[in-house]
């Protein structure tokens, strides 16, 4: 008792301070963490509107030098259609100017027959697509009314359209929308096409949680909106396996049309899924690399002092053998010097991730910042790391001899 003075008890709130910041600030980060990896989980489970297995996508670009005219394009695309599809490993191929998941928004102002719009200025706007027929089959998205596109939705036939439920939901207030004539386009082309089909959502812009979930849509056929720069996707038949083999095929296909049009941005749409997390999944990586580390340095801190402080009690530790004391009391000693800090760390820590929490709120999707069993399994986590660090320097401390720690002194 004689050795305790001010100093030592500063030195030891100091070092009681110390443990409890690092360990507040890693149960911080590791509450972060893994609520970007909750928040990430949601994100990879979450709704598309696709089916995305088995569905490889390819990009083609015909030059306007080689290909001027609308019916070139559309005689093009269409021989590759039909070639692709005639093969045995494929079930089903289409063409669309852009893949979702891809974050492009090509946005065209639009109104509805009998829907009126007060301020022509502020006409609503959706995302216009072309494609051609057997899309949205080969993609898997559901019709959920009327038809989709055939042949016969050509040049000079009714000008057609397939709009999703998320622009039905929100423009068409009344009435079936089946037969409805929407008017889209710029102001200094507008065209007016009827509504024969609506579609399930679909994600465009990706699966970013700061991405709009669904965007009103309208389709129209390729053959009456030739698009010189599309893609060609196809579906592949079960049990082919990966459709990326099927790229030789494809531009074989390509090259007996036109030797000299090249094939780019080959993927499968689980790598386009994949491409629209690349940021959400680097940020949850660099933050989860920050925990453990913090987690890592807490425990070391805690156990380089709580051994450093039973270097220093070894005279007291023998003092208490000799006068009786057991293993568990010893141990129990030993312990409070590094878990009571600790403990009042997770405690800090807790309340500081609650507050914080509120920070990435634009980060998560479907997560509540104070999700109580992220922030308990993070206690839980920190408090068996702390023992775990504490368990060497206790059973060092249990096996004191008292002769030995006396004799020391």
């Amino acid at each position: 008792a004689g050795r305790t003075s001010l100093q030592g008890t500063r030195l030891r709130s100091s070092r009681s301070l110390l443990l409890a910041t690092e360990t507040a600030l890693a149960l911080v980060l590791l509450v972060g963490s893994g609520l970007l990896i909750r928040s990430l989980w949601e994100l990879q489970h979450s709704e598309t509107g696709i089916e995305a297995d088995n569905v490889l996508s390819v990009h083609l670009s015909l030059p306007y030098s080689k290909y001027p005219q609308g019916q070139q394009v559309v005689a093009f695309f269409e021989r590759l259609q039909s070639n692709v599809e005639d093969l045995g490993s494929v079930d089903s191929a289409a063409l669309v100017s852009q893949i979702p998941l891809t974050y492009w928004n090509n946005g065209l102002f639009f109104s509805i027959e009998g829907e009126p719009v007060e301020d022509l200025s502020r006409r609503p706007g959706a995302h216009f697509q072309v494609v051609s027929p057997g899309y949205f089959r080969t993609m898997g998205i559901p019709m959920l009314q009327g038809r989709d596109f055939n042949p016969r939705d050509r040049e000079g036939a009714p000008l057609a359209a397939i709009v999703n439920q998320a622009l039905v939901d929100s423009h068409i207030l009344s009435g079936d929308p089946i037969g409805r004539r929407i008017t889209a386009g710029s102001a200094d082309s507008l065209r007016t096409f009827e509504i024969v089909g609506v579609i399930g959502n679909v994600r465009v812009q990706g699966l970013s949680p700061t991405a709009q979930t669904y965007l009103p849509e309208i389709y129209v056929p390729l053959a009456q909106a030739p698009n010189n720069s599309s893609y060609l996707v196809l579906r592949a038949k079960p049990g082919q396996g990966d459709p990326l083999a099927l790229t030789p095929v494809l531009r074989e296909q390509v090259s007996r049309i036109d030797p000299q049009q090249p094939v780019t941005q080959v993927r499968s749409m689980r790598e386009v899924a994949a491409a629209s997390l690349s940021d959400e999944r680097f940020i949850t990586l660099l933050l989860g690399a920050f925990a453990l580390t913090a987690v890592f340095l807490a425990s070391v801190g805690i156990y380089s002092v709580v051994a450093f402080v039973v270097s220093r009690l070894t005279h007291q530790i023998g003092i208490r053998r000799a006068l009786g004391a057991l293993n568990r009391h010893v141990a129990a000693l030993v312990l409070r010097q590094g878990l009571r800090p600790a403990l009042w760390g997770i405690l800090a820590g807790a309340l500081l991730a609650v507050g914080l929490g509120e920070l990435i709120t634009s980060l998560l999707y479907q997560v509540n910042p104070g999700d109580p069993l992220i922030l308990v399994g993070s206690a839980l986590l920190l408090t068996v790391t702390t023992l775990l660090a504490l368990a060497v320097p206790g059973r060092r401390a249990s096996r004191v001899q008292p002769a030995v720690a006396l004799r020391a002194e």
